[in-house]
């Protein structure tokens, strides 16, 4: 595209012209991330594990562009956003962990091994 012009001017007007459509499509997509983050909830009967997949590949994203985000938003948007069967173990991760110290990595972990306790109380329910 810049070989066809002869030109200097001509040349750096096109550089101009594609800096400043990379920066705009770095805030397009920084907006984009920010409101994936804002709406994240969870798909209806997804597993712990799928929801901390799709979690973790948002947060990935946001770091790949340098997006940054206090730990205790991030754990508290995890928690906070799980599925309704979860809310004992919820509350009983708010209590024993330290949400500003900790990562998702960590409640992840942790919630997983409640997991199968949490499916049984919502069969039982049925």
């Amino acid at each position: 595209m810049v070989n066809y012009h002869t030109e200097a001017k001509d040349i750096w007007d096109r550089v101009k012209l594609l800096i400043e459509g990379l920066e705009i499509s770095f805030q397009e997509r920084e907006s984009k991330l920010d409101d994936e983050f804002d709406m994240f909830t969870p798909v209806p009967k997804e597993t712990i594990h799928d929801y901390y997949f799709r979690f973790a590949q948002l947060n990935n994203d946001m770091h790949s562009i340098g997006m940054t985000m206090m730990p205790i938003q991030i754990n508290t948007k995890f928690i906070n956003h799980l599925q309704p069967e979860l809310n004992k173990f919820v509350t009983d991760v708010k209590l024993a962990k330290d949400l500003h110290n900790t990562n998702f990595d960590h409640l992840h972990g942790y919630l997983r091994q409640h997991e199968a306790h949490a499916n049984d109380v919502c069969l039982t329910r049925q």
